[in-house]
């Protein structure tokens, strides 16, 4: 199977259609900053391309995702990296000034109006960074934008503005705005075989190649070149055919809006009866021609109003709303014109990024949130562990830093154990050499100076060389709910107190399921990690109790988490605290002894239990269960706790058994 381009580098994929996109903004905007070679720039979803030319911002058009399934294929990301490339394409042009100028009104060769100025600079533009932008420096972009148009040719309006084109050119019906079309087809689809233009005459082949020849010129020259040269060369092979409708003619008749000028030059021969019917209806908005014209106008203003509201979704990726600001500075374009309609486009009801859709978004990129199940998967590949996991139950491993909870006062206990316990690391790690020629005077060895001896000192080494990463992993399952308080404050002293200590890395996470999650069958199988604290936070933050306990999938996270949060280290420990046995050992098909073996030998943690089961974990059979199934996994890493008020008091001598005798 013939992979995809982005196949080759994108390797973060999630069934969570918002984690998906923002993972994709993510990808795309280091692919494109490191292709490009152009600086930095800012990449988000959005409905409508870019207007701000001095901001490189990148937007990427929702159509192409809006109806897909999740994770999307390669193909559909090659897509919307097409768009991605063919925008961030217009803001470098931006960014070097090289545009062709807009005219002024007098520059600006007689019956030509500013849209149709637009359009064909635009178009000129989009030629350019298609087909000449990226060759030298990158032409994988240029790769990109051609899967990019291939999805334009596959959508349905393509086919029937074709269709549409060949029909008005059997009939000699053709308007500018078709010879636009044509011309963007011939550019930048490939539209140019003598198959697909055996059905139009030879005048318009003609205006074609004539066009062709311009469009060469422009970007060989980078579009530095006479500007009004060039648009009076293609005026006049555009100049020829009839107007669309709705579009001021060259005598002078009123556009949709019922306005006789805008912009646009009325022919000096127009007779005064013309002219004065224009500024009846147009400029004055009198007189009963021009109420009718007005009513009718609305009324196919309203019709439209759905279809006009967005811009075109093709204009996200050839990144034509970019020049629409500098437009605006000149002369306002009716929003509706025909010229804003000359490239091919989809359906645009699939423009608009659903609010919901874009409200997920945001929330999972101020939460950081991060689907790693494809990387548990491959950490635990050789060892044949969670294999089933997307097939059988879990869908999606989300990581997200938890959102900010105020919590009770620190724990002094804990906090107070903390202190002591490194205490006694330091006199147990610290060696004295007396009788030394430097250092610190001793007090008793001062005699030794009427003795003519300089070793009169003392000197003290610490020999401690700590170098060890802490994860602390908190069951937030829903029966942990009657104790998260007392949970919270412990959690919380123990990071805020080992963060500060030297050559001690420490991260916190939590973790639960939704409710109901963990029953098979269930439709929202996500399971979460929360992450409350790293070294170098000022805070720890918390999350409610809920749902199940899915310890199998977590644990199986922990090694990239640890590497990912607090880098390597000589020693690395967990501390798993629990209140029961994890629910996803046999729907996952691996279990808990496997897995800490595995932990220990392949990636050097130890891994040590403390569980709860006394305390809210149901009737005194199931406790006893759950407590020797945790003993046989766990060995002789494990203890067993009557309540939550004990947790401070074991989490003191794991640590002193860890950092002081050991």
């Amino acid at each position: 199977m013939t992979k995809s381009l982005s196949d080759f580098w994108r390797t973060r994929r999630s069934y969570d259609k918002a984690i998906e996109m923002k993972t994709i903004l993510e990808d795309l905007k280091a692919f494109i900053e490191m292709a490009a070679d152009e600086g930095e720039f800012q990449v988000a979803w959005g409905a409508n391309s870019q207007t701000d030319s001095s901001a490189r911002k990148v937007t990427l058009s929702y159509a192409p995702v809006a109806d897909v399934s999740t994770p999307f294929s390669g193909e559909t990301v090659d897509v919307i990296a097409g768009f991605a490339a063919h925008e961030a394409g217009h803001r470098i042009r931006d960014q070097r000034g090289q545009s062709v100028r807009l005219l002024d009104d007098q520059e600006r060769p007689d019956g030509m109006t500013v849209d149709i100025e637009l359009a064909v600079r635009n178009l000129l533009e989009d030629v350019y960074i298609d087909h000449y932008l990226y060759i030298s420096k990158a032409p994988v972009l240029e790769a990109y934008i051609k899967r990019g148009r291939e999805w334009d040719m596959e959508q349905p309006k393509y086919a029937i503005d074709t269709d549409e084109l060949k029909l008005k050119a059997q009939t000699d019906e053709l308007t500018k705005v078709d010879v636009l079309k044509l011309w963007a087809k011939y550019e930048l689809y490939g539209f140019n075989s003598a198959d697909e233009l055996k059905d139009f005459p030879d005048t318009i082949l003609e205006t074609l190649l004539n066009l062709a020849e311009i469009t060469d010129t422009y970007c060989k020259k980078k579009g530095l070149v006479d500007a009004v040269a060039m648009y009076e060369s293609i005026w006049g092979q555009m100049k020829g055919y009839s107007d669309p409708v709705g579009q001021p003619s060259e005598d002078g008749e009123p556009s949709e809006d019922g306005e006789g000028k805008n912009g646009n030059e009325q022919k000096e021969d127009s007779d005064n009866d013309d002219s004065q019917q224009n500024s009846d209806t147009g400029d004055d908005g009198s007189g009963n021609e021009g109420d009718d014209k007005a009513d009718e106008e609305d009324a196919e203003d309203k019709e439209d109003e759905d279809e006009e509201e967005d811009d075109d979704p093709f204009e996200e990726s050839s990144g034509t709303g970019a020049d629409e600001s500098e437009e605006s500075d000149k002369d306002e374009e009716p929003r509706d014109s025909p010229y804003s309609k000359v490239f091919p486009c989809q359906d645009k009801s699939h423009q608009k990024l659903p609010e919901e859709l874009e409200q997920r978004i945001e929330s999972a990129i101020v939460n950081d949130r991060e689907d790693i199940t494809q990387d548990i998967m491959d950490e635990f590949s050789d060892e044949g562990f969670f294999d089933t996991m997307q097939d059988q139950y879990h869908s999606n491993v989300i990581v997200e830093k938890a959102a900010s909870m105020v919590l009770p006062d620190q724990d002094d206990e804990v906090s107070r154990s903390i202190r002591q316990i490194f205490n006694f690391r330091k006199r147990r790690k610290t060696r004295y050499s007396r009788g030394t020629e430097e250092g610190t005077i001793s007090q008793t060895r001062l005699y030794r100076a009427g003795l003519n001896s300089q070793h009169l000192y003392e000197k003290r080494d610490i020999k401690d060389s700590l170098d060890i990463n802490i994860c602390i992993l908190v069951d937030m399952s829903s029966s942990v709910s009657g104790s998260q308080e007392i949970l919270g404050q412990c959690v919380s002293s123990l990071a805020l107190s080992l963060s500060h200590r030297r050559g001690v890395k420490i991260c916190a996470l939590a973790y639960n399921s939704h409710a109901g999650a963990y029953y098979p069958g269930s439709s929202d199988n996500d399971v979460n990690i929360y992450r409350l604290f790293e070294t170098g936070d000022k805070e720890v933050r918390f999350v409610e109790a809920e749902g199940g306990t899915p310890s199998i999938a977590v644990i199986g996270a922990v090694p990239g988490l640890m590497r990912r949060l607090l880098g390597r280290a000589s020693d690395n420990l967990l501390i798993h605290i629990t209140d029961g046995f994890p629910h996803d050992e046999k729907i996952l098909n691996t279990y808990v002894e496997d897995l800490v073996e595995v932990l220990a030998k392949k990636h050097k943690i130890d891994t040590y239990c403390l569980a709860i089961m006394g305390y809210g974990a149901g009737v005194e059979g199931r406790i006893t269960n759950q407590d020797n199934l945790l003993k046989k996994a766990y060995g002789d890493s494990y203890e067993k706790l009557n309540s939550y008020t004990d947790l401070p008091e074991a989490l003191r001598k794991l640590l002193y058994n860890l950092l002081v005798t050991s």
